[in-house]
């Protein structure tokens, strides 16, 4: 009998039953990579055709919290063969990545066509020219599954020639330069609600825009692709140029699409750069940044720095040192570890055996009784120096601008008070744990004070060599 998959029915009889395999989504992994001039870290032929000689470049995606990947990043140095040509470009597909894809292996070669059999070399021309090329040229191709390609991409390029550079977009992708310090947004987004484009919808026949989208399906008014949305959806680009980069004044270019912009201003992004040490570094903390913003959209950047270009140095914040722990320290009488203490506790400690020394004696024999007064007034003598101590301490502490509130927190620069607990063994535990009592650190002599609270010991202050880090 043939298995069967069938659910619900009342009666199954004796019909056997498999399990259907679920095609489960691989998610790519984050990618980055870096291009030094005429040097590429990593090879990566799927984003990296060829590298530049002329610019340090790097670059990021990630596929975010999208169930799938449809951007491709592309870079091509040494562009139809000269070193002073560039091309870079970022698509950004959507309903499906057949058609950015199929930008991303075939746009930089009809470009390349185009600029060759141009007599007066019209690179804006071309450009557009390339756009449309690619446009008509997919809607005849079919993908790996024998359909044609009916998704759609936006589309952002930067061609650089000599001492020009030319950007290119049909989407919602951005480029930005860093020009002195400051944001220079170079494209403008083709939404359908910008009055430009709204404009231009509308006087098609048929055409309309209704919940902020083309004929209510599409959120971008211009993308190679979605024929069925032709001709309201353009492939049509802006193009802008020429800019001389070469100038000292600009800095870098960032190339990226919506999914870094939706959640990150354009001088933020800058700033982020300018703090880094190499552009792929840059790429990848911009990616990272978006993604931490809960970018809803797949992420992708490109980095390229202009020679000349100086960052910033970058905010280093160093790591706070741990506390250390003093868990299981002798009674308070042998906490003077520090050398100037070291003789007034050794004497302590003498004073000690000759006083139990003493009373042994006197019980032994009591006709010693007049040294045992000597004793007597020897320990009030002691308690009055310990006392004294204990002022000079304090004197010292107030002259070192150390503190003992016993409920603020340490700060390893400040020098201010850390909470410290005595137990009835008399040992210390961990001072993050407790609030009884206090530490207060001089960070001059590596010392702290510690003072007591508890009722069956003292209160008076000790000095204590903290154990090295």
């Amino acid at each position: 009998m043939k298995k069967n998959t069938l659910i619900g029915l009342k009666s199954l009889g004796n019909l056997e039953f498999t399990r259907m395999p679920i095609e489960e989504s691989v998610e790519p992994p984050p990618a980055d990579g870096l291009i030094l001039p005429g040097i590429q870290a990593k090879q990566d032929i799927e984003r990296v055709k060829s590298i530049s000689y002329q610019f340090s470049v790097g670059y990021a995606d990630r596929i975010g919290y999208r169930d799938s990947m449809e951007d491709k990043i592309v870079i091509c140095g040494n562009f139809r063969n000269h070193p002073d040509e560039d091309y870079m470009a970022i698509f950004d597909g959507h309903a499906g990545k057949e058609a950015s894809a199929y930008c991303a292996d075939n746009m930089h070669l009809y470009l390349e066509s185009l600029l060759n059999q141009q007599k007066d070399f019209d690179i804006p021309s071309c450009i557009t020219e390339s756009f449309n090329v690619t446009h008509e040229r997919m809607k005849t191709h079919k993908s790996e599954d024998g359909h044609f390609i009916e998704s759609g991409t936006t589309a952002l390029i930067a061609l650089f020639k000599d001492n020009d550079l030319f950007i290119a977009n049909a989407g919602d992708s951005r480029a930005v330069f860093c020009k002195n310090k400051t944001s220079q947004l170079i494209t403008e987004d083709h939404k359908p609600t910008s009055d430009r484009e709204l404009k231009r919808i509308n006087a098609i026949t048929g055409g309309f825009v209704i919940k902020n989208r083309v004929q209510g399906k599409l959120a971008v008014s211009r993308a190679i692709g979605d024929y069925k949305l032709n001709p309201y959806v353009t492939e049509i680009p802006d193009v802008f140029g020429p800019y001389k980069w070469k100038d000292p004044e600009y800095e870098f270019l960032i190339l990226a699409c919506d999914g870094l912009w939706d959640v990150m201003k354009e001088q933020t992004a800058c700033d982020y750069v300018r703090r880094c040490r190499d552009p792929r570094e840059a790429a990848v903390k911009l990616r990272d940044c978006a993604y931490e913003e809960r970018s809803k959209d797949n992420i992708s950047v490109i980095v390229i720095w202009f020679p000349g270009f100086v960052p910033d140095e970058p905010i280093i914040q160093e790591p706070k040192k741990s506390q250390p722990f003093l868990r299981s320290i002798k009674p308070p009488t042998s906490l003077c570890l520090p050398s100037t203490q070291d003789s007034e506790s050794e004497e302590e400690d003498d004073e000690d055996d000759d006083d139990e020394e003493e009373d042994d004696n006197s019980d032994e024999d009591e006709d010693e009784e007049e040294e045992s007064e000597k004793s007597k007034s020897e320990r009030e003598m002691d308690k009055e120096d310990e006392s004294d101590k204990e002022e000079s301490s304090k004197s010292e502490n107030e002259e070192n601008g150390i503190t003992t509130k016993d409920t603020e927190k340490i700060n390893e620069k400040s020098g201010t008070p850390v909470p410290i607990h005595f137990d009835s063994q008399k040992t210390f535990e961990s001072p993050r744990d407790h609030e009884n009592g206090s530490v207060t650190r001089d960070g001059s002599s590596e010392k702290i004070v510690v003072h007591s609270v508890r009722a069956n010991i003292p209160s008076k202050s000790f000095i204590v060599k903290l154990p090295s880090t």
